[in-house]
């Protein structure tokens, strides 16, 4: 929430079609998953959706030159220090401010 985002969750029996209407209801801008089924399930979902989340893997060992959607890992975007400022944008916040969606 302090970085301006939402959580959508998910569950991990969800279809890719689940998937699919989770992302393209919600505008979901990105999308962290672990690795295996739930990766290449969330992925196949990305080919239907109308919006196309960043999809990005808490795993190490997903590389995006291995894919043609946009693919990103955890690692990569934590390198680029995502929560320096954070102190800063945390006086931006409301108490009433929605910081979770529940499909």
């Amino acid at each position: 929430m302090s970085l301006g985002a939402i959580v959508v969750p998910s569950y991990t029996t969800s279809t890719s079609a689940d998937h699919a209407h989770v992302f393209n209801h919600s505008g979901a801008k990105l999308a962290l998953v672990g690795g295996g089924k739930l990766f290449k399930t969330v992925l196949q979902a990305l080919q239907d959706c109308t919006s196309q989340p960043l999809l990005c893997s808490i795993e190490d060992d997903i590389s995006r030159e291995d894919y043609e959607q946009t693919v990103g890992c955890w690692k990569d975007i934590d390198s680029q220090k995502p929560l320096e400022n954070i102190d800063r944008d945390l006086d931006k916040l409301s108490p009433t401010d929605v910081c979770c969606f529940i499909y």
